[in-house]
């Protein structure tokens, strides 16, 4: 229901829908509401004109994110910042504010600069098609290759822009790979297989949920307490959902373990 309502409030516009869910995965599980502030001030369309341009791709989504309004000393960020506000100019782009970003409590690989760097790369190699490729596997193992791709170099030792760090690779890791899979990928996939009537869409959906193991989160870890674990994605979806709809809404008594816990 969350998807369709996000997909009409895009004007049905599929491919937008999509890049809407996936910037909010990249976000979670701090950063999902200005990931997705970010999707609507830059939409999918004006990024996929740059996408064989991996500065101009990298310079609108750390630009348009509010991280390149610095003054800065390093060649990189220069052109980064040279190249945003040629481009904002042209689409006459406002940026979000900087201020909605968390970076407090997240760990330096976790730092949104970082996974805006890492999505610029991801949306550089992914070709004229767009997300596309990211839909067309029944098979969990080819959508990571896609995500789990390296930044451009300058992000081999910096987390910001300006801000020199110790060297260390910074690719995409399995584990937000597969949450994107699991956040984003999936619901789209269920959700337009229902709007569009396309039965194979949604079957490949539960399959890629039933190949990956469930998400590592407080939720889950509160089941696993109780003695309830989750031995795939599909499963873990399952209790999450059960525990927002149903534990939350103190509606125990509309569900089976809630009348079994009662009964006992």
């Amino acid at each position: 229901l969350e998807v369709e309502t996000l997909y009409r409030s895009l004007g049905n516009d599929p491919q937008e829908t999509l890049h809407h869910l996936l910037l909010r995965g990249l976000g979670k599980p701090v950063n999902s509401e200005p990931f997705g502030m970010l999707a609507h001030a830059l939409p999918l369309k004006l990024l996929l004109k740059y996408r064989d341009d991996g500065l101009r791709v990298e310079a609108l989504l750390l630009g348009q994110a509010g991280f390149l309004d610095e003054v800065f000393s390093e060649e990189h960020p220069l052109r980064l910042q040279q190249e945003y506000r040629w481009l904002a100019g042209l689409h006459g782009l406002r940026p979000v504010p900087v201020a909605a970003w968390k970076l407090g409590r997240l760990r330096p690989p976790n730092f949104p600069t970082v996974r805006l760097a890492q999505w610029a790369a991801v949306l550089s190699a992914s070709g004229h098609g767009g997300y596309d490729q990211l839909l067309v596997h029944d098979d969990h193992r080819p959508i990571g290759a896609l995500l789990e791709v390296e930044p451009s170099g300058y992000w081999r030792d910096h987390y910001r822009p300006g801000h020199a760090s110790l060297t260390k690779a910074k690719p995409m890791g399995q584990d937000m790979a597969r949450n994107l899979v699991i956040n984003a990928i999936v619901p789209y996939l269920f959700a337009m297989g229902r709007i569009r009537g396309h039965q194979p869409w949604e079957d490949r959906a539960l399959a890629l949920l039933e190949q990956l193991p469930a998400e590592r989160n407080a939720i889950i870890r509160e089941w696993g307490a109780l003695g309830v674990a989750a031995t795939s994605a599909g499963q873990g979806q399952a209790l999450i959902e059960l525990r927002n709809r149903y534990c939350m809404e103190r509606k125990c008594l509309s569900c089976a373990i809630g009348i079994h816990l009662h009964k006992g």
